[in-house]
């Protein structure tokens, strides 16, 4: 059986970081700025010893693509890997299989975050990892898990931003980012019931209009449904294009996990700022005028 070294090579791609799905506890200071998004926590039941970060976000192989990889379950398989991780060091690739952790084979997602959310870290362990139809032994130090807007910041700042498909909601467009090459992109995560999101909404409004026939775009995401958002906005005023991700595939990619999540992307696509909550609209306005130049 071989083992996996870290002069393994990293193709490194952005996504949520499953094994840091709960979510973060909000002091009551933030707590009116921004609200966590009520998705389950796959580990919550399993934090007992410690707060260990192996540094991948996670998917499933369902047993009919496992099949044609020699097995008769479903998989757990890396999705992505963070840069600067054990996993990263590790040389763990994307496609990469968690068969057991320590020994004991890993059934499902919310198994394997449970495992390594509880053990300590710099804790010595070795997970065993399907490679195409190769079985590898990878031996690692787990980390200790970042601070959730630290993890943000490394991942996304100054780096281009990951592209999306969202469908918008006043036609059948399917937008992405491609669609705004050129342009100073705001991307502002949201929900119809969130508090936060519908008091920041007056301010982005205010943008939009401040930088109306200049090379910039705001969007609204949410994983609410188009239905649900049409109602919305026959009530409400956004002035600004707003977008439906039911797969929230928009959110796990730019690690969104409270709301309002706001990012502005400059013209070159590169993520300049992120913004939780609705406190810091003056200066995500300040810093558009400073990409765009203030209008005459």
């Amino acid at each position: 059986m071989k083992s996996i070294t870290s002069s393994a090579p990293l193709k490194y791609a952005l996504g949520l970081l499953i094994a840091a799905a709960t979510v973060a506890t909000l002091t009551a200071t933030n707590e009116l700025a921004a609200q966590p998004i009520p998705v389950p926590d796959p580990g919550a039941d399993t934090l007992k010893k410690g707060d260990g970060w192996l540094g991948v976000s996670l998917t499933t192989i369902v047993a009919t693509e496992a099949a044609r990889r020699g097995y008769k379950r479903d998989l757990v398989a890396v999705e992505t890997v963070f840069e600067n991780s054990p996993a990263s060091s590790s040389g763990f690739l994307e496609g990469d299989a968690i068969l057991e952790l320590n020994g004991t084979p890993i059934t499902d997602v919310k198994h394997l975050v449970g495992l390594v959310r509880g053990t300590a870290p710099g804790t010595p362990v070795k997970f065993k990892v399907l490679r195409g139809k190769e079985v590898l032994d990878v031996p690692l130090l787990l980390a200790l898990r970042p601070d959730r807007m630290e993890l943000v910041r490394t991942q996304l700042i100054n780096k281009p931003a990951p592209d999306f498909k969202v469908a918008e909601v006043a036609s059948k467009k399917t937008l992405s980012l491609t669609n705004y090459r050129g342009k100073v992109v705001i991307l502002d995560f949201w929900a119809t019931w969130c508090g936060p999101c519908r008091r920041s909404i007056p301010e982005l409004n205010a943008i939009v209009e401040r930088h109306k026939g200049q090379e910039f775009a705001l969007i609204g995401i949410s994983d609410e449904d188009k239905d649900t958002l049409k109602t919305f906005l026959k009530t409400n005023t956004l002035t600004y294009t707003v977008a439906s991700d039911p797969t929230r595939q928009a959110n796990k990619d730019y690690l969104v996990n409270a709301l309002p999540t706001t990012f502005l992307i400059d013209q070159d696509g590169v993520v300049r700022e992120v913004f939780v909550g609705s406190a810091d609209m003056k200066k995500l306005a300040a810093m558009v005028d400073e990409l765009l130049g203030k209008p005459l």
